[in-house]
């Protein structure tokens, strides 16, 4: 390969990723009107940061026809730059708001960094191995701080949180590979090669990160409507069905079902009106949620809750819906001036096997002592 091919070749990555940087301008404008607040801010330093990297990319075709030494310079402003607009989106998407002295490093940084390369152009022609230690080290850096925040602020388990922050763990990395080539050999082939490389995998991985962080939230959110109850955040009818599938499916006997109803519902909503009785509701899922934290808790719909207990005894189940029940009658509600307490009745039954079709009789059955709880008097726990 001679050096006419590796321009050809150098010259078909410049177009290719700066188009790719362009269409995700585009992918990232139309994502961005999904977003709010602060996520809306980071699309914005996003779509900014991509819009730049193409134009830095883009601005290497133009060595033909202006001054080396101001393409050089426009390059490493926008290279420099562009890893700063990547460190604010992450910044902003974590609600990590970038402070004065963070802006501060990031003007003084990029100014020292375009005035020095063009000074070792001006002055120091012949020094070009500078150049390249120095900006592989000083992109890498600031790439590595980004990598350093996302993981920081990442939501364990959280797949797009991870692929940003391997994303521009390699970005930092990739960075410093023309630099490595350089020093390997000082022929123009192993430096342009690693350039081309490092392009290429940067623009991608970027590009691929960004879209993932963006898309994902979206699914995610979409996902968590889908399964929660809006009022509550306690998961819904159909998603305790479909879980409760699973629980069933691996033996983790015995098992057990309950049901709650929240006693004299009906006369809070007409009293106090239903907004203030979403406030009840609200109220006993937090206790539900506090108390039952290993255990399957839905709202089935009204007042209703469903709770699926395994691997417990029954003594231990009857202990924590007792308990329960003790502390939703001991806590005192304020609605519209006025302390309000409530009682919730409570009925459990057994299932007595695995399987699936169990649940339904069971939780008929639960449903049972659920209504035998409230002809008792209420604010009763009942066990079939």
């Amino acid at each position: 390969m001679n050096l006419a091919d590796i321009d050809v070749l150098r010259l078909a990555t410049v177009i290719n990723n700066s188009l790719c940087c362009f269409i995700a301008c585009i992918f990232l404008l139309l994502l961005r009107g999904q977003f709010t607040q602060h996520k809306r801010m980071a699309a914005n330093w996003f779509i900014i940061y991509c819009f730049l990297f193409g134009i830095a990319y883009a601005s290497t075709l133009s060595r033909e026809w202006i001054d080396i030494r101001i393409v050089v310079m426009i390059n490493n402003f926008a290279y420099q730059t562009n890893t700063y607009l990547m460190l604010l989106g992450v910044l902003f998407w974590y609600e990590r708001k970038a402070c004065c002295f963070v802006r501060l490093c990031a003007v003084v940084h990029v100014s020292l960094f375009t005035t020095f390369m063009y000074w070792m152009v001006l002055k120091h022609p012949n020094q070009f191995h500078v150049r390249v230690y120095v900006a592989g080290v000083s992109l890498a850096v600031v790439f590595g701080y980004a990598a350093y925040v996302a993981y920081k602020n990442r939501i364990p388990g959280k797949l797009a949180d991870k692929v940003l922050t391997y994303g521009l763990l390699s970005s930092s990395v990739m960075s410093l590979l023309p630099s490595l080539c350089f020093f390997i050999s000082e022929k123009p082939i192993y430096f342009v090669g690693g350039v081309i490389v490092a392009q290429n995998v940067v623009t991608f991985i970027q590009l691929a990160s960004i879209l993932s962080l963006l898309l994902f939230d979206k699914i995610e959110l979409h996902y968590k409507q889908a399964i929660h109850d809006k009022l509550t955040g306690l998961y819904n009818r159909h998603y305790f069905e479909e879980r409760a599938k699973d629980v069933l499916s691996q033996n983790l006997g015995p098992y057990y079902i309950a049901v709650i109803d929240i006693d004299h519902f009906k006369p809070i909503n007409d009293q106090y009106g239903h907004l203030q009785g979403d406030i009840v509701l609200e109220e006993v899922a937090q206790l539900l949620d506090l108390t039952f934290q290993n255990d399957l808790v839905a709202r089935f719909g009204g007042e209703e809750f469903a709770i699926l207990f395994h691997q417990q005894s029954c003594s231990r189940v009857y202990a924590k819906l007792s308990q329960f029940r003790s502390e939703v009658a001991a806590h005192q509600i304020p609605i519209e001036g006025d302390i309000v307490q409530i009682t919730v009745s409570l009925g459990v039954a057994e299932l007595k096997s695995n399987h699936f079709e169990q649940l339904a009789c069971s939780f008929a059955k639960a449903d049972e002592a659920l209504y035998e709880a409230k002809s008792r008097g209420r604010n009763q726990l009942v066990c079939l």
